[in-house]
């Protein structure tokens, strides 16, 4: 009997504080009436203990991941945004997305050397082609300027750099020119220092144009001897991020338009519809704003070529979730409905009601989603319940009560 009780005693330690002292009373007054195989019936007490903890646990966990109350909800996603804005400041490729163009006629700007590629920093121009654009670039540039990555984010440019760039006298870091190379330290060097490379070391030029241009176009060089070179130009006008932005929302919503049903529902007028839509587009502004910034974060830290791919997954993702969330919340309370109930068969579609049913917690109404699409049942249905079904909805078996 003494080792029955200390076997009891121990697995007390499992059950939490509040609910041990009585339910080490019961497992005793039971161990009294037990006559044979005492020790098999104490060992069961663990598994008890066991099942009596995870299930004291379960509240606690969705109280705190389900995100049941607004409030907690939009805190998460404005949290979310805040440290995707705060990250894409930080990380190059992101912040040349967000921030406008460093240069006073990024039109006139442009760079020779480069293979277009985003994040490519090794460039393709010889010193030997430099030099014969030099000396006969008066057709397409009205000046031009070199320089050379050395390692270790730095670089040695031309001592024309700063006035063919058009920016201060101060010298800011590479990251703010958005130029190629990735350079942060920079030296300057007048033309005697470049004529001594050799012929075939590779450089980037920068080139001032005549003429405005953007995007990628080729330049053709003459000499007066009748030569004639071509070089690959890319204008240093920044991306319309907010245009391609714009261009893949649409593209998001036409493709939610063929896969799923935009409407919210049928939903009848009340004081509380102008509480709803605010929280729809507060939710919905916060996740256009977490996909724009994180979509250019996770293309920085893997390829900055990704960045419109991210952006069309992320808006679809993120828009049908935001949809679904608000269809399964109540309109007057903004908590997630529960208990879904099946009602009705398929072969009584014509006759009767077919679909699920979900109801408020807090008793505020139900939610009528039919099975099949119907000429009487299109959509759901929204039905508020009066003050009389209060009694039968209790806060206090809620473990989301105390959180809005």
């Amino acid at each position: 009997m003494m080792l029955d009780r200390a076997i009891l005693r121990s697995a007390s330690w499992l059950v939490p504080a509040a609910q041990r002292a009585e339910w080490l009373a019961e497992w005793s007054a039971e161990l009294c009436y037990v006559t044979r195989g005492g020790t098999q019936f104490c060992l069961g007490a663990y598994r008890d203990a066991l099942w009596l903890r995870r299930d004291a646990r379960a509240p606690v966990a969705r109280r705190l991941y389900a995100l049941d109350s607004p409030r907690l909800c939009l805190l998460l996603l404005a949290t979310l945004a805040l440290g995707s804005g705060l990250l894409a400041f930080r990380l190059p490729f992101a912040r040349s997305m967000v921030l406008p163009s460093p240069y006073a006629d990024p039109a006139r700007l442009a760079i020779l050397g480069w293979d277009g590629r985003l994040g490519s920093h090794v460039p393709t121009l010889t010193v030997e082609r430099y030099r014969f654009l030099a000396a006969h670039r008066s057709g397409a540039f009205a000046a031009v300027a070199v320089y050379r990555p050395m390692g270790a984010h730095a670089a040695v440019g031309s001592s024309n750099l700063l006035e063919v760039l058009g920016t201060a006298s101060a010298i800011p870091g590479g990251e703010a020119w958005r130029l190629p190379g990735n350079a942060e330290t920079w030296r300057f060097e007048d033309a005697k220092w470049f004529d001594a490379l050799p012929p075939h070391t590779k450089v980037f030029v920068v080139g001032r144009l005549r003429e405005p241009a953007a995007g990628r176009f080729r330049v053709s060089v003459f000499d007066a001897a009748g030569g004639e070179d071509h070089f690959e130009c890319w204008s240093l006008v920044p991306d319309h991020a907010l245009v391609a932005y714009l261009i893949m929302l649409v593209a998001a919503l036409l493709t939610l338009s063929t896969t799923n049903h935009l409407s919210l529902g049928e939903y009848p007028a009340n004081r509380h519809s102008l509480r709803r839509w605010l929280f729809l587009a507060a939710k919905l502004l916060l996740v256009l704003a977490i996909i724009a910034c994180g979509s250019l974060d996770v293309a920085s830290l893997t390829s900055p070529g990704l960045y419109p791919t991210t952006w069309l997954v992320g808006l679809v993702v993120g828009l049908r979730w935001a949809i679904v969330d608000q269809r399964r919340r109540c309109p007057e309370c903004l908590r997630p409905l529960s208990n879904p109930t099946r009602i009705g068969g398929a072969s009584q579609v014509f006759l009767e009601w077919y679909g699920t049913e979900l109801v408020c917690g807090r008793g505020h109404g139900l939610l009528y989603v039919p099975e099949v699409v119907t000429s009487c049942y299109s959509t759901q249905r929204w039905q508020y319940l009066d003050a009389s079904w209060s009694s039968i909805f209790s806060l206090k078996n809620e473990p989301e009560a105390g959180v809005y």
